[in-house]
């Protein structure tokens, strides 16, 4: 497997997602341009037609969705319940099976 673009965090009620090199963070700007881009196209048009909204949110949480699932699999899982001895033998379990 490549060097994972994103860090998740992941522990008792919490879930966090953090860019961790080049691609991590060229990934979220695309995010972010591809929802900010017809955001601008939308909102001149929403005095008129308030229900453009609708469709407009329905887009943007299906690609929040899709990009969250993206992150998740191009990234390297740390379980904040485990304790720092049982990382490090995890660590060094995956590192003697990429041999």
């Amino acid at each position: 497997m490549d060097d994972p673009w994103f860090t998740y965090y992941r522990g008792r009620g919490r879930m966090q997602i953090t860019p961790r090199n080049a691609k991590g963070w060229a990934a979220l700007v695309a995010f972010v341009g591809v929802v900010t881009g017809p955001a601008l196209l939308v909102s001149p048009h929403l005095d008129r037609n308030p229900w453009l909204f609708v469709p407009f949110f329905s887009g943007v949480a299906l690609l929040t969705f899709v990009f969250i699932r993206l992150a998740i699999a191009k990234s390297e899982r740390v379980d904040l319940d485990m304790s720092a001895k049982d990382l490090e033998e995890f660590r060094a379990w995956k590192r003697r099976g990429k041999r």
